[in-house]
């Protein structure tokens, strides 16, 4: 008995095969990232709560009298300050 295999067939199992592989890569990475960051969390517990925020923006307006037609910024001043 010969087995046949169409190219439909070998479409499908490539399809399989890649999003076996996909999976399993994704899967590595997720696992990966969440061991480094308990680590990070446990080594360096401060350095989560050192980000720098921007400030606050109320809106963004085009300046049509400018040549480039850059965007300005309207910040809001901190009360901190």
């Amino acid at each position: 008995m010969r087995l046949r295999f169409t190219i439909r067939d070998l479409f499908w199992l490539v399809l399989v095969v890649a999003l076996a592989i996909g999976w399993w890569v994704d899967r590595r990475h997720t696992v990966l990232e969440s061991s480094k960051a308990a680590w990070e969390k446990d080594h360096y517990p401060s350095a989560h709560f050192s980000i720098q925020l921007p400030p606050k923006v109320t809106k963004i307006t085009a300046d049509s009298s400018e040549k480039n037609h850059s965007e300005k910024l309207h910040q809001v001043p901190d009360a901190e300050k």
